[in-house]
């Protein structure tokens, strides 16, 4: 089962943007369910091998992993706030395009 967390941030559709927590063993898994991704590419953007690159490098620097179209990141239960912090800052970087 998961959690759906509705942020006061838009993206670049000026939706708000949602994330998703479930429980697991170690504490939680956090995503965006692929929106960021499908979004992008429902824009037209295509991902060339230097901006998969860059999209890589992005992710590494939030701690966020890319998962099939999902951004995923795993969070304790002491590390949660910012981990959930570092999953927005990714979507929001990503979904302006900051990335192309």
């Amino acid at each position: 089962m998961f959690l759906e967390i509705t942020t006061p941030f838009l993206d670049s559709q000026n939706d708000h943007i949602q994330i998703y927590i479930k429980k697991s063993d170690s504490g939680f898994i956090l995503t965006d369910n692929g929106q960021t991704i499908t979004n992008l590419r429902l824009s037209g953007f295509e991902f060339t091998p230097e901006k998969r690159q860059i999209l890589n490098s992005t992710l590494k620097s939030f701690g966020v992993q890319l998962i099939g179209e999902e951004l995923v990141i795993k969070a304790k239960p002491e590390d949660f706030p910012q981990k959930k912090h570092n999953l927005i800052q990714a979507i929001l970087y990503i979904s302006s395009c900051n990335i192309s």
